[in-house]
């Protein structure tokens, strides 16, 4: 399956959700307008983005023998909404997508507990075409998605933190608390959305298995490639929907990525003061974004971090093997391959290349 076929479907399938994500998220137009408007604004800010949830979803159906992914859609959009959610519950937590003062703060942590309980009701839709019984696995799939986002939050904002990095003796220790972190947040999220689709296809329990071994792999892989993002600067051939205070964010506030920590612990010294000036949190510029960036690549950083999320990649294919070949396998295979050759890494590369060496 070539890349325009793979998008087209993703694009078909994120089409027929996102109606019914606005329509549960615009009940609460009438029960309080202001409220609507802050459920709406981290929705609104993704600007139309492809849905992965709705689609992973739809292919492992389909790779499990289901026959019309449009019953699925009600599904799919529960884990995107839940997805949604965990995006507002971070806009609570970090300083992003221009969520800066405490009464915004509180909002979106409002916003994130309702959504939740929105993509419960979105499975409503789902029951004149799928046994009570798989629902109710579904909602147990959901609520073991929605426990690990919140570990993997327990992770990112205290265990990964700068203030750790000198308890980590080396790359393995720190590696063990990371691997958690992005299984927890992104592996589980990722696997359970997978099997939920395995589930509604009348799966064996052994077919079940794979699709959730494919999703952890997949998600825990997919997030050690979307930490990248946070070193791409902004205005980069438009890859980045973050605004120039975003930039950065992870080590703003003291968070520890892979990149982050190869940074400080690994770099020579030809980033120290650079790397000094982002461990204090001050201002930067766009040039000095561009440095951390470029110093990201030419460290041999980047290449580290894609090197290591390709071995999760490995494993989401191998969990693929004893299914035959189809057209949802192909797209499962690339689904893995579009990750790991993602706008994020391609940006940071031409960042590097125009800047030339650094410092």
């Amino acid at each position: 399956m070539d890349k325009s076929r793979y998008f087209d479907l993703m694009r078909e399938t994120s089409e027929e959700a996102l109606p019914l994500i606005r329509r549960h998220i615009d009940s609460l137009r009438e029960v309080e307008p202001e409220l609507h408007g802050i459920m709406r604004y981290v929705l609104d800010r993704r600007n139309g983005e492809l849905m992965l949830k709705p689609f992973l979803l739809r292919l492992t159906y389909e790779l499990c023998g289901g026959t019309d992914w449009h019953k699925t859609i009600p599904v799919g959009a529960a884990f995107e909404m839940l997805n949604l959610s965990s995006y507002q519950a971070n806009a609570a937590f970090d300083d992003k997508h221009a969520v800066l003062s405490t009464p915004q703060k509180w909002s979106q942590f409002m916003a994130a507990m309702i959504t939740r309980e929105l993509a419960l009701e979105c499975l409503a839709a789902a029951e004149q075409d799928f046994a009570a019984s798989l629902l109710d696995a579904v909602r147990t799939d959901l609520s073991t998605c929605n426990k690990h986002i919140y570990i993997a939050q327990h992770y990112d904002m205290n265990v990964l933190n700068l203030e750790n990095l000198g308890h980590y003796a080396d790359r393995d220790a720190f590696l063990v608390d990371y691997n958690a972190r992005c299984y927890h947040g992104s592996g589980v999220f990722n696997g359970n959305c997978a099997r939920a689709g395995a589930i509604l296809a009348g799966a064996s329990a052994n077919a079940a298995s794979s699709a959730l071994r494919y999703g952890e792999e997949f998600g825990t892989g997919i997030q050690v490639m979307n930490d990248l993002a946070d070193f791409v600067p902004p205005g980069v051939d438009g890859v980045v929907g973050r605004g120039f205070q975003d930039q950065l964010s992870d080590i703003r506030n003291g968070r520890l990525t892979f990149g982050c920590y190869l940074l400080f612990r690994e770099e020579g010294r030809s980033g120290e003061d650079l790397l000094s000036l982002l461990k204090h949190g001050d201002g930067l510029n766009e040039r000095e974004l561009q440095e951390v960036a470029a110093l990201l690549v030419n460290s041999g950083a980047l290449d580290t971090v894609t090197g290591y999320a390709k071995g999760f990649s490995a494993r989401a294919k191998d969990a693929l093997s004893g299914f035959p070949d189809s057209l949802e396998k192909s797209a499962l295979s690339l689904m893995v391959r579009v990750c790991h050759d993602n706008k994020f890494v391609k940006a940071l590369r031409k960042c590097s290349s125009e800047k030339g060496e650094v410092l």
